[in-house]
């Protein structure tokens, strides 16, 4: 495994996590 392409996942699933959250708070404050 390279360590950059590593370094690249360790970023991006946070950002998608986050990314999902606020989507999902959004969805839910639309919805209510």
């Amino acid at each position: 495994f390279e360590p950059y392409k590593d370094g690249k996942v360790d970023l991006l699933a946070p950002k998608l996590l986050f990314i999902a959250l606020n989507l999902g708070g959004l969805a839910l404050g639309v919805w209510k």
